[in-house]
């Protein structure tokens, strides 16, 4: 997968391009984490929904295809973590009154 990082006005966007999955931060950094967390967010649902996670979303609208066409390239790419350095499981609680207040650690 391939996120775009842009700044836009203060903030910082993290934005998918093959899923129009997206987050913002003050930094670079917290973007970045912000949108693991929805990436992840985005998974678990589906898991809990019994359905087949991401299938339902699509990819990202064209201007940002167009800025990543535009844009300079890092000169190494990001690696996703190794699969002893993912966090545990998750589930959501649908109890709870925010996102944030319901993930419970397995």
């Amino acid at each position: 997968m391939r996120v775009l990082l842009f700044q836009e006005e203060d903030m910082w966007v993290a934005q998918c391009l093959e899923y129009d999955i997206a987050a913002h931060g003050e930094t670079v950094t917290d973007a970045q984490e912000a949108y693991a967390l929805a990436f992840v967010s985005q998974v678990v649902m589906a898991f809990h929904l019994g359905e087949e996670p991401l299938a339902k979303i699509g990819k990202a609208p064209q201007q940002y295809w167009e800025m990543l066409e535009n844009s300079l390239r890092l000169a190494a790419p990001i690696t996703a973590p190794d699969a002893d350095e993912i966090p545990p499981n998750f589930m959501f609680d649908p109890a709870q009154k925010s996102l944030a207040e319901s993930w419970i650690a397995v």
